[in-house]
């Protein structure tokens, strides 16, 4: 469903309970609520500029269907930065499994899970080479502990569904260069959970696919400097709106 839809949170309601938290589903027959966003900066997608303030207030109408214990606290979705508003989206790379093959949940990362379809792609034993863990694109200082972690047979990794243009599946090596000032579609999935501990209700965006509309017509910048001070920006534009990652954490603002 698009994120703009008038009272969006009238359609929705959450299936409480589970070790995977709790997941927002349709009113009508419970399936899992699939939020459809888009996100860019060229001319031609105004739209989505214009429809965002309407998709974070839906978003923050949706978080107070949870009934709140006093005292609480709660951390959302929308993140503010520098004034700009921006809508954080998650993807766990890893999942866990004990020594039985069981996945094992973690308070946070349970909230985020998704039943039924996976927000990942599949297995990487069904996908090509540069999809499994001992491929991985990661920094050389990192190379070892992620053999280490291969080697154990304790995770396995969950590529990002990320797909171009022609429909096909983005590979780990091109999700900077693609993904960076593109224009894309992203449907997720929202998700809660509440950390007794902590008396704080944590509600997460787990990405369910990401689809290219239109490639980047800007090559990135020259000077390894800049280089690194935008390796976190996926997409911007003049207003300072965009899409941002940074390790398993994405920030959408259009």
């Amino acid at each position: 469903m698009y994120g703009a839809t008038h009272n969006l949170q009238n359609h929705a309601e959450y299936f409480l309970g589970g070790w995977e938290g709790d997941m927002l589903v349709l009113k009508k027959n419970a399936d899992l609520m699939e939020l459809i966003i888009c996100a860019s900066r060229h001319a031609d997608f105004k739209f989505s500029s214009d429809d965002f303030p309407t998709i974070v207030d839906n978003l923050r109408k949706i978080e107070k269907l949870i009934q709140r214990q006093p005292n609480s606290q709660s951390l959302s979705v929308i993140n503010s930065i520098c004034g700009t508003e921006m809508i954080c989206l998650s993807h766990s790379l890893f999942k866990k499994f004990d020594n039985n093959g069981e996945e094992i949940v973690d308070n946070i990362d349970n909230s985020a899970s998704d039943s039924g379809d996976s927000s990942s792609t599949d297995s990487s034993e069904r996908l090509p080479s540069q999809f499994h863990m001992t491929n991985w694109p990661v920094r050389e200082c990192c190379k070892l502990k992620l053999a280490e972690l291969a080697a154990t047979n304790t995770h396995i990794i969950q590529p990002l569904c990320a797909y171009d243009i022609d429909s096909s599946i983005l590979s780990p090596t091109d999700y900077e260069n693609k993904l960076h000032g593109a224009t894309v579609l992203v449907a997720m999935a929202l998700f809660h959970c509440y950390i007794k501990k902590n008396k704080c209700h944590v509600f997460t965006l787990q990405v369910r696919k990401i689809s290219i509309l239109r490639h980047s017509q800007s090559k990135g910048p020259s000077s390894p400097y800049k280089r690194r001070k935008l390796s976190r920006s996926i997409m911007t534009n003049h207003k300072g709106k965009g899409v941002y990652h940074s390790n398993r954490t994405w920030e959408a603002s259009t």
